[in-house]
């Protein structure tokens, strides 16, 4: 989807302060998005402007029993025709759920799927440094070679070989 981040912040921020239950609202869109993904053509449905706003709003009413807490916001972007700014907004609704409950959120990469046991050792390892609460999210990159690079909205960690290997490179000759 085409994003629009200051967009994406405001509805996300309204829709914050407006419900009663954010974690429940974040797993809904978070459904819904994971729906687009493996849906091209809902998703295609939904933002086509050839798709009246009275068919979007009915076929979303589909969902309305699967969809209880963010129902009406879903509707409200349809008809604002923001739905385009889903993803966008499930970021910003995720960073304002993590700031409320002193979580952060840690994209921990790494050129092979870690254990559990491994990633464990990390987030005692971040916590120690990050005196945080973390909530990690893992992606494999094999071009890291080994290690794992840890990232949070304004935090890094670069413990991987790539980077390793380029720290002794840059020693050795200059």
């Amino acid at each position: 989807m085409p994003r629009n981040p200051v967009a994406a912040r405001r509805y996300a921020h309204a829709f914050f302060q407006l419900t009663d239950k954010p974690t429940e609202a974040l797993t809904e869109l978070k459904v819904l998005v994971s729906v687009f993904k493996k849906n091209p053509d809902a998703e295609k449905f939904f933002l086509s402007p050839a798709v009246s706003m009275e068919d979007k709003v009915g076929a979303l009413s589909d969902l309305k029993a699967k969809l209880p807490v963010s129902y009406i916001f879903l509707e409200t972007l349809v008809e604002a025709g923001r739905l385009e700014c889903l993803d966008g907004i499930v970021e910003e609704f995720e960073k304002f759920c993590e700031e409320k409950t002193g979580e952060l959120s840690v994209e921990v990469e790494s050129a092979t799927k870690l254990s559990e046991g491994v990633l464990e050792d990390i987030r005692v390892l971040l916590q120690d440094k990050w005196k945080k609460k973390l909530k990690l999210h893992t992606k494999t990159n094999p071009e890291l070679i080994g290690g794992f690079i840890a990232r949070a909205p304004g935090k890094l960690l670069d413990a991987s070989v790539v980077s390793q290997l380029e720290s002794l490179q840059e020693q050795l000759f200059n």
